[in-house]
């Protein structure tokens, strides 16, 4: 059975995801473990001797571990499995290797716009999540609501290294009975090379649109909306630094702004 890690910080964003990824997961016959990732401000550590520090830590593990039990309780019996507190400053880099270690299928969790600059500079911690996770990470727009995934778009932009994310996108796509919709955003001149690729390419492109715009976002979002897809599939790449660092771009920004789920693959 496939395993979901869902971390979440208890808000109304991340409470809303979870009900998604239930119905998700509930879908594809998947498993769910939730999470939490706590630390102490500079404030709150200032504030306390340092001998009372391990205690307090102590008392809000417990705490926190008795509100992912109640979210637990709440949820339809067995598809919620595990649950685990953990105590870490960077929440992303605990959630990232958590995943890892417990060879998750997939880490889903909630997203909303950007709330101030230092989160605008240095990202949220799903984007974060996103570009630094193995695994496929699925980002669940605020105010989301699940009424199944029957039709996906995957964005493809022709990377060789590709043939992973694709195989794995079927597979979730099968799991789900959804139909992929191939779609490239062209921002040049190279429509008839990209249409003689799309022809010749091993992946499976019977359904393959592109969209002419000179900006990738503003191109995804409108075939997004123009053909009333239920779920955006990227695929972020580690060749190279900047190839990386641009697919992240898009998938931040998609990430904040998109009305629909976003699920990310890595090579």
């Amino acid at each position: 059975m496939m395993k979901i890690l869902f971390p979440t910080d208890f808000s109304e964003v991340s409470l809303n995801a979870l009900q998604y990824t239930i119905a998700f997961a509930k879908k594809i016959q998947a498993q769910i473990d939730l999470m939490h990732v706590f630390h102490l401000s500079i404030d709150q550590a200032g504030a306390m001797a340092p001998k009372n520090i391990s205690d307090h830590i102590d008392e809000s593990r417990e705490a926190l571990k008795d509100k992912l039990l109640k979210l637990k309780e709440e949820a339809p019996e067995g598809v919620i499995q595990e649950t685990r507190v953990d105590y870490g400053v960077f929440i992303y880099q605990e959630v990232v290797d958590a995943a890892q270690s417990g060879h998750y299928d997939m880490i889903a969790m909630g997203t909303k716009g950007q709330h101030n600059m230092m989160e605008k500079v240095l990202g949220s911690v799903t984007s974060n999540t996103m570009l630094q996770a193995k695994c496929p990470v699925l980002a669940v727009p605020e105010n989301c609501i699940f009424e199944g995934v029957n039709r996906i778009a995957y964005a493809n932009d022709f990377h060789p290294n590709h043939s992973k994310a694709v195989q794995q996108l079927v597979d979730f796509a099968k799991a789900l009975t959804a139909h992929i919709h191939f779609v490239h955003v062209n921002t040049g001149q190279m429509t008839k090379q990209i249409e003689d690729f799309s022809l010749s390419a091993g992946a499976p492109f019977k359904d393959f649109s592109i969209v002419d715009q000179t900006n990738v976002v503003d191109g995804l979002q409108q075939f997004i909306e123009e053909k009333d897809m239920d779920l955006l599939a990227l695929f972020i790449p580690k060749r190279t630094l900047w190839e990386r660092l641009f697919h992240f771009s898009v998938s931040k920004n998609l990430s904040l702004d998109s009305s629909v789920p976003i699920l990310v693959f890595h090579e």
